[in-house]
């Protein structure tokens, strides 16, 4: 499948998690909309609102013009809370630190949110790589990211992390709506980091979940595949993939040998005319 923009659809808001859902239900209200201009819902609750293939607990929002504006931000936490979504700011005191350390604030590239107690909302800024693959830009209104917008940003964030819910909603992605490896191969490309490819690859493959992770079954939908089974046919993917992407290069590679092979001279016939 090649990757292209999908036409729009309604959101199934019905497949989030209630109080994830009126957190959601807020964000767009009139009043707040507004100061989340640049943002783009990513993440397995934009997958969920547009397949519903599993329960979504929490809001990525990424916002695709370098630094988060963070001036909004509190006009924004004012917002929520005139119609009812009280958030309450989550400290990472280890890697605020290192942050400051580099000469760096780490609330210019990611604030954590927790709302009426139960919702992750997570705003974070999106890194060059990941600009490349999601559209739109400051002045955009707040919208949930395309199919294949999803599919890329989850590709890259499998490079970086070994989480089992990347793993479900990539194993979803290819199963029921078509992408396949090559695609996967692709983001690394479009994202000017292809050699992150061979480590997405490894970790999808054979890569241990790490100690936090949260697991995914409990929130899976209609289909609830094992580890092992997604890795069975994550690895079935790359190999088909590698094996034909090496017959493409042998034969563009013969192709090339053949026009540059020169062709047998014949003498003009005058030439021929003197030799006798």
């Amino acid at each position: 499948m090649t990757c292209s923009k999908m036409p729009e659809t309604p959101m199934l808001t019905s497949a989030l998690r209630p109080d994830t859902a009126a957190l959601w239900q807020a964000l767009q209200h009139p009043e707040v909309a507004p100061l989340l201009r640049g943002f783009v819902l990513v993440g397995g609750s934009a997958l969920t609102l547009r397949i519903g293939h599993r329960v979504s607990e929490d809001l990525d929002l990424a916002y695709s013009e370098g630094k988060l504006p963070v001036v909004r931000i509190p006009r924004l936490m004012d917002a929520l809370a005139r119609h009812g979504i009280d958030c309450v700011r989550q400290h990472d005191l280890a890697a605020e630190e290192e942050f400051f350390e580099s000469g760096l604030d780490l609330a210019d590239y990611q604030q954590n949110f927790v709302a009426q107690c139960s919702v992750k909302l997570t705003l974070v800024s999106l890194d060059q790589s990941a600009r490349t693959l999601i559209g739109g830009d400051a002045a955009s209104p707040l919208r949930v990211a395309t199919l294949d917008e999803i599919f890329k940003t989850k590709a890259l964030v499998c490079a970086d992390r070994s989480k089992t819910r990347d793993w479900y909603d990539l194993h979803t992605l290819m199963t029921e709506e078509g992408y396949t490896i090559a695609d996967l191969h692709n983001a690394f490309v479009e994202s000017g980091q292809p050699s992150k490819y061979d480590i997405a690859k490894s970790r999808m493959t054979s890569g241990r979940p790490e100690a936090s992770d949260e697991g995914y079954l409990q929130l899976a939908g209609r289909s609830k595949p094992t580890l092992d089974v997604m890795r069975d046919y994550f690895e079935a993917g790359f190999r088909e993939f590698e094996v034909a992407s090496m017959s493409g290069a042998l034969r563009l590679e013969r192709e090339a040998d053949q026009r540059c092979v020169p062709k047998p001279r014949i003498a003009s016939r005058r030439k021929r005319d003197i030799a006798r």
